[in-house]
């Protein structure tokens, strides 16, 4: 009996004394005193151990930050050999036998409470992956794993080697990515889809490295790359009748900023569609004839496998027909009421144009948003004078828009005309617009004194060369030459791609200073094409405090080096 109340009393000793300190510290204690007892807090630097087998481990110490400890313990065991020193938490032995990778949690106990680290320890094996899930999302064409290579974790020994399944080709193939064969990083721009539809799906791939001792291991990693979120509109903002078609004039505009729409349909919070309407899921597109007045906003969803957006679209059916009005958006592009380079024009308002200099002159479209009722054909009076020396603009007649590369206003800087717009109900009332021009010497212009042999309009650069600076057969450009010419009056100015096609003036690496007008920077592209240097398009407009501008075309040429520069 009284062995085991030695063991009794041996056994719970540390947890009485334990008891005694805290209560003794709290008697101790005046009565208005507060007493605050630190919980432990520890963290072991190297959260993954790597072992070799019968060889004595450097030991391991804890950084303790917080109250005191009493007690380190460690769940499950250590393996053989190995031990934690209950008083300071050291770890340390030589391992004897081989083990794979245990993850290992240690507990600092104390008067304040408990705090734990995990730890990952193996014993002469080899392992690695690329964290714990292995799978990786990303937006096509995202810089995130260009700038932060994927890099393995080792969980075991040393590798030198590191080998993809499918191939590496099969890698960039399918994704677009690239694998360091010595250092398992994996890096690069994903620039293709792992999904043809609007649902993600990964691409799988097993990762095998070789350690230093020739042993290998193997991980799985999956990728998703995901396309653009959709980003469209519905341009249409005009009204319909019952018993007329709505023709074509219910498309989506998919915006530059989206990716491919998969899917189109109704939000689960719209609306249904009118009778006689239907929705095609493949482009989005709002059919058919009306068959009842009807006044609702549908919301549309596009889809694709970086998510979705939903657009809505005010529908007004009329039970008989109105008369048909529009505004006018100005666009460098055919059609494009989204992408444009001034407010909306209402009928009666100022449209500028720039009067033609036969170097930087721009060809400019109007196209027109139905704002009520819906648009047959169009006509105009008086007809628009053409020429080079006169407007030398045109009307699509079936459209409304109107399109052309200004001319010289020679006799008449601000004509008139009026258009007049045909109901597409038989019989409906037809509306106006009332097209009143300004046109304006240009403003400013550009001036890089023909240098490379290129027109005054025109710049050529150098790749990585700071367009000021002179290197070799480069003379580099002065202020003067990258800043507009003459500009009295200008307030703000703006630059655009002359083309739909023409990438953003970003991507060459240049800077252009909205308040100046000025060039500078170093490009960071150049313009090369199936062998030859072609230029790229840009057009720069330039605004007065009164709403009044004018635009000016610039083309800029960029060349890989300074031997070829000229060429």
């Amino acid at each position: 009996m009284r062995n085991l109340n030695f063991v009794f009393l041996r056994k719970n000793l540390k947890h009485s004394l334990l008891a005694l300190f805290t209560i003794a510290l709290l008697f101790s204690c005046k009565k208005d005193e507060v007493v605050v007892i630190k919980q432990p807090a520890i963290s072991y630097s190297q959260k993954i151990i790597s072992l070799a087998e019968d060889m004595a481990m450097t030991p391991l110490r804890p950084d303790s930050t917080g109250g005191a400890i009493t007690e380190y313990s460690v769940s499950p065991s250590l393996p053989k050999g190995i031990m934690i020193n209950k008083l300071n938490g050291v770890i340390s032995g030589t391992p004897s036998d081989t083990l794979l990778p245990v993850k290992y949690i240690v507990t600092a106990a104390g008067p304040g409470g408990i705090d734990t680290d995990t730890l990952i320890m193996s014993v002469g094996t080899v392992a690695f992956n690329y964290g714990a899930a292995g799978t990786f999302t990303f937006e096509i064409n995202s810089t995130a794993i260009s700038t932060t290579p994927l890099s393995p974790v080792i969980l075991a020994g040393t590798f030198n080697q590191f080998f993809v399944s499918p191939s590496p080709d099969s890698l960039i193939f399918k994704t677009g990515l690239k694998i360091n064969p010595t250092t398992g990083q994996i890096s690069g721009t994903p620039t293709k889809l792992t999904s043809t539809t609007e649902v993600p799906t990964p691409a799988t791939f097993i990762i095998t490295g070789i350690s230093t001792s020739n042993k290998a291991a193997s991980t799985t990693i999956n990728f998703i790359i995901n396309d653009k979120k959709p980003a469209f509109t519905y341009t249409f903002n005009g009204s319909f009748t019952v018993g007329t078609s709505v023709s074509n004039t219910l498309q989506p505009t998919v915006l530059s900023t989206s990716g491919v729409i998969k899917k189109y349909r109704l939000a689960p919070t719209s609306p249904a569609l009118p009778d006689g309407l239907t929705l095609d899921s493949l482009t989005g597109r709002i059919q058919g004839t009306p068959t009842a007045a009807a006044n609702i906003t549908l919301i549309v969803r596009g889809i694709n496998t970086g998510g979705f957006q939903d657009v809505n679209l005010p529908l007004l059916i009329n039970s008989t027909a109105v008369a048909p009005q529009v505004v006018y958006m100005m666009s460098l592009i055919s059609g494009s009421v989204v992408d444009t380079i001034s407010p909306r024009i209402t009928s009666g308002n100022p449209i500028y144009l720039t009067k033609n200099d036969n170097i930087g002159a721009v060809l400019m479209n109007l196209n027109p948003i139905v704002t009520t009722g819906q648009t047959g054909a169009f006509s105009i009076a008086p007809a628009f004078t053409s020429g080079i020396a006169n407007e030398n603009m045109s009307l699509t007649t079936a459209t409304g828009a109107v399109f052309g590369t200004p001319g010289q206003f020679t006799t008449n800087s601000t004509p008139s005309h009026t258009l007049t717009i045909n109901n597409a109900v038989t019989g409906g009332p037809a509306g106006s617009f009332a097209m009143n021009i300004v046109a304006n010497t240009p403003f400013f212009t550009y001036n890089g004194n023909g240098k490379g042999g290129i027109i005054n309009n025109a710049f050529a650069f150098v790749q990585n060369q700071d367009v000021a600076v002179a290197n070799g057969t480069y003379p580099g450009y002065t202020s003067a030459e990258l800043t507009p010419v003459n500009g009295a009056g200008v307030t703000s100015y703006t630059i655009y791609p002359a083309t739909a096609t023409t990438l953003p003036f970003s991507a060459t690496g240049l800077t252009f200073n909205t308040t100046t007008g000025a060039i500078s920077g170093t490009p960071t592209s150049n313009t090369q094409n199936f062998g030859n240097y072609t230029f790229w398009d840009y057009v720069v407009t330039g605004k007065k405090a009164d709403g009044s501008f004018t635009v000016y075309k610039i083309r800029i040429k960029i060349y890989a080096t300074p031997a070829v520069w000229g060429s």
